[in-house]
């Protein structure tokens, strides 16, 4: 991609606070999609979906 490629997608996917807002995005993403089906969610779902939710905690954000 070059440096000038990976300095861009570095201002694109990071906020002002240096935030992975990609990460972010897909971890609220996942979060959301096991609320929308919990009862029916698999353990991998269910896991997956609280490593999302502890990643979003670690960065200030919560979704519940």
């Amino acid at each position: 991609m070059g440096l000038f490629g990976n300095k861009l997608m570095n201002l694109i996917t990071t906020d002002k606070d240096g935030r992975d807002v990609a990460a972010i995005s897909l971890a609220y993403k996942k979060w959301q999609n096991f609320k929308k089906r919990e009862k029916q969610a698999s353990e991998a779902e269910r896991k997956e979906a609280e490593e999302a939710l502890q990643f979003l905690k670690m960065n200030n954000e919560d979704p519940t």
